[in-house]
């Protein structure tokens, strides 16, 4: 019975390492837009191209030949020039490798992109703005907890936060609510990362270590109602002057960039993009798993892929010293 269960293995593993060839088409290359457009910053999208299973290498995708024209409500308003990627470090959002000059989107307008590029068909896509919810009140209160036992360098100051804001009644509302951080003498607003149990969170966006730096939400449980959102960050996550940061010049500690700007942001996003969030989230949860049902991720975009969406952004922030 032992050598026989033996070769009852061994034949499934002859089996099992048989090689199968992938028989998936080509298509062809399209055009990639990702990006979200919103009211605190001049009109920019991520602009790429597609690629097939095989192709090599996968970071050099960006199209730098395209041309990209903006419409509002339905008029033409400007075309998009590419730049260098903006030192950002995105962690929601793509970073940008074209953007307008001087156009910033407005609450309640609907945008057209067209994108042309030798090659590739056009692919277009459009947005409406939603209308601006603002915040209307930012509490926080510091308190002191025991050592993170995964993170010992991290400082034990702990800011909850209530974000106060009125969902309008009698129609549909999605959120995405960041934290970012600002220097003075600095362009750089990094994502920083925060806890949020709140009950009305339904999806989270995160880096590859499953750290939440945005959350985001529908009405439906708060359609019509004032709310207070909780969350929390630690002090050491905004940098100075819960963790020193500063650096040196010529030996000396640099206190250049020691007051500092966090910002709350509160984004009324588009449906489209929260469906795009849920799907992305989806994607995540069953990679690498071959027992689940294969995910597509949400797009908006005719003639191309990606996602196209829009946001009314209300701010408000808090300053340290």
């Amino acid at each position: 019975m032992k050598y026989f269960v033996l070769l009852f293995m061994l034949l499934i593993e002859l089996t099992a390492c048989q090689n199968d060839k992938l028989d998936i088409p080509d298509t062809g290359r399209k055009i990639v837009i990702n990006g979200l457009i919103t009211t605190d910053s001049l009109l920019n999208l991520k602009l790429s191209k597609s690629a097939y299973y095989n192709d090599m290498p996968i970071d050099y995708f960006d199209l730098d030949n395209a041309k990209a024209y903006f419409y509002e409500d339905n008029i033409l308003i400007d075309s998009l020039h590419p730049v260098e990627h903006w030192p950002l470090w995105e962690i929601v959002f793509y970073q940008s490798n074209y953007r307008s000059r001087n156009v910033f989107p407005k609450s309640g307008k609907k945008y057209n992109i067209k994108v042309m590029a030798p090659g590739y068909p056009d692919a277009t896509a459009s947005s409406f703005v939603p209308e601006l919810v603002r915040i209307i009140k930012l509490d926080t209160s510091r308190i002191l907890v025991g050592p993170d036992p995964y993170h010992p360098y991290q400082n034990n100051v702990l800011f909850l936060c209530n974000i106060n804001f009125s969902d309008p009644t009698n129609e549909s509302n999605y959120y995405m609510v960041t934290v970012s951080r600002n220097q003075y003498f600095s362009q750089i607003t990094p994502n920083v990362r925060f806890y949020s149990q709140d009950p009305i969170v339904e999806e989270k966006l995160g880096n590859v270590s499953n750290e939440t730096y945005a959350i985001a939400f529908t009405d439906k449980v708060i359609n019509g109602q004032n709310y207070n959102l909780k969350l929390s960050v630690y002090g050491g996550d905004f940098g100075m002057p819960f963790r020193d940061d500063r650096g040196t010049i010529d030996g000396v500690p640099d206190t250049t960039y020691h007051k500092k700007v966090v910002y709350f942001s509160l984004y009324s996003i588009t449906e489209d993009y929260y469906r795009y969030i849920q799907t992305l989230n989806m994607y995540k949860k069953n990679f690498g798993n071959p027992l689940t049902e294969p995910v597509m991720i949400y797009s908006n975009i005719t003639g191309g892929y990606g996602i196209f969406g829009a946001a009314a952004v209300s701010s408000d922030s808090i300053v340290f010293h």
